[in-house]
């Protein structure tokens, strides 16, 4: 009877993978096409899927600020969106089996992101839907929406498990260091077409302004750059700004000073102040803003500005693209090209400016016309338009105010701001009360999220791109520390307090 069983179960296991491994065969002899692609992620989706119901939290974390895209989806959504909804599922669906547990949460940033998204819905159901371009639609703007909504799952996916204290800083290390990832793109268009493979996993929207600066002499990359600011993050991460400075271990401030230069190779001057603002606040939490460490700063800052006087027009092109804030001399052309970006953003604001109270009480959504927007770049390229006419139809206005209050109305602002400042005092509590082993990363997190908070609101800032940074920096503060730390976490075990419990802000 057993060997009976036993030739079922195996004719039964044969029939169901003889036909499958037929099919694959088929497929791969086209491994390129979507269809292939998509079926053999599904079937790699369901042979891998105990692996994800054990860390599917875990691979949210690697995978949130990785340039890493599903090729087979209408869009080419990122791997953290997919992940966020699979990973939101898995937890409710282990509650719902298991009954253990609660989501870590706090409960004004949960009212906020609640209240946020209910404005998106309503400002995109009165303003024609969401415009996914990619399924059909005949307007653009639905992978805007996307990016929000995978944010809002993403914060409660995130929540739904605490990590374990001692695989802290493996997570927070990978949480910033999958941003390295931004790199390959740039790597990928330098080695040439035959690694061209790699954009099917990788964006090659960050190459765009290495291919641009082959017709020029400003031949920027946007990868590398993007990925050493996340480096400089990680390894702040590690060793907080008093370990990057030990004179005993002279590589780390070698490290760092090595990742700082090649975040400049993208002539982002906002790279640079991005890491400037967020060195900045590390030395303030850390406690190292004394009278002689200011001085030493000082002198040392001085030091390097009369270095850099000196080879500054001997410096890459968009090295001197990215320091030309400073008052160091560069190439005439690199001053154009940065100046003329300048001008742009101003007259862009002040022709926006007056616009402003027409959205306030119902804002215009991320929707717009695909129409409108290549019409509007025929007339700029036949010189009847302005540079920035097609930026007033996409929504990319390069002003975090402006990219939330004209999508979304003076609504979608208040909600923003609420966020913000629950956000802030979440990451500002577990700073001050989480566990002293977490001590480095709470410190990080806080100048992080500040860091990004006073880039938003004064040099650059994209509502949809940098809300899933907001949101998954304090959904990973409240998953480091199981909830919001309201008291010292000394007093907790005094007064009987479980520290894995979360508590409720």
């Amino acid at each position: 009877m057993d060997n009976l069983f036993s030739l079922r179960r195996s004719a039964l296991i044969y029939g169901l993978c003889f036909p499958i491994a037929i099919l694959s065969g088929y497929l791969l002899t086209k491994p390129l096409s979507y269809t292939s692609l998509a079926f053999m992620m599904l079937m790699a989706g369901i042979i891998s899927l105990p692996l994800l119901l054990r860390w599917h939290h875990a691979l949210l974390i690697l995978s949130w600020n990785a340039s890493l895209i599903v090729p087979f989806l209408p869009g080419q959504p990122k791997w953290w969106m997919c992940l966020s909804f699979m990973s939101l599922s898995f937890a409710v669906l282990f509650r719902i089996i298991t009954k253990k547990g609660d989501f870590l949460s706090a409960r004004s940033v949960t009212f906020w992101i609640c209240s946020l998204l209910l404005v998106v819905i309503v400002t995109a159901t009165f303003t024609g839907g969401v415009g996914a371009r990619a399924i059909g639609s005949a307007a653009y703007g639905g992978k805007r929406y996307l990016y929000l909504f995978s944010a809002f799952v993403g914060y409660f996916a995130l929540t739904a498990t605490r990590i374990r204290p001692e695989h802290a800083a493996l997570h927070v290390a990978g949480f910033f260091l999958s941003g390295v990832t931004s790199a390959i793109c740039d790597l990928a268009y330098a080695l040439g077409p035959k690694f061209y493979f790699l954009y099917y996993l990788f964006p090659s929207d960050l190459a765009y302004t290495q291919a641009l600066g082959e017709e020029s002499s400003l031949e920027r990359f946007a990868g590398l750059s993007f990925g050493a600011q996340f480096a400089v993050v990680g390894l702040l991460a590690r060793y907080g700004l008093r370990g990057l400075l030990d004179w005993t271990r002279p590589w780390r401030l070698f490290l760092l000073g090595l990742l700082v230069a090649a975040s400049l190779f993208g002539g982002f001057r906002s790279v640079l102040i991005l890491i400037l603002f967020l060195l900045g606040f590390q030395l303030y939490f850390e406690r190292l803003l004394t009278f002689r460490n200011i001085s030493a700063l000082t002198g040392v800052l001085v030091l390097a500005l009369v270095a850099l006087m000196t080879v500054s027009t001997r410096l890459p092109t968009p090295v001197q693209r990215a320091l030309c804030f400073l008052p160091i001399s560069v190439q005439e052309n690199v001053r154009r090209d940065a100046a003329g970006t300048s001008e742009w953003r101003w007259t862009m604001w002040k022709t926006l400016l007056p616009d402003v109270p027409k959205y306030l009480w119902v804002g215009k959504g991320f929707a717009f016309s695909g129409t409108d927007l290549y019409l509007t770049q025929e007339a700029m390229r036949r010189g009847y338009y302005a540079a920035y006419e097609s930026t007033l139809i996409n929504g990319n206005y390069h002003h975090g105010i402006l990219t939330v209050i004209i999508p979304f109305g003076i609504w979608g602002l208040i909600c923003l701001v609420g966020f913000m400042i629950a956000a802030y005092r979440v990451v500002y509590l577990n700073y001050r009360n989480g566990d002293p082993s977490l001590k480095t990363v709470n410190t990080l997190l806080i100048s992080w999220f500040l860091a990004r908070l006073t880039m938003y609101l004064t040099i650059y800032g994209a509502f949809d791109m940098d809300f899933p940074l907001f949101v998954g920096t304090v959904g990973l503060s409240l998953s480091l520390n199981g909830g919001v730390r309201n008291r010292p976490a000394a007093q907790e075990v005094e007064t009987g307090i479980s520290l894995p419990a979360p508590a409720l802000g």
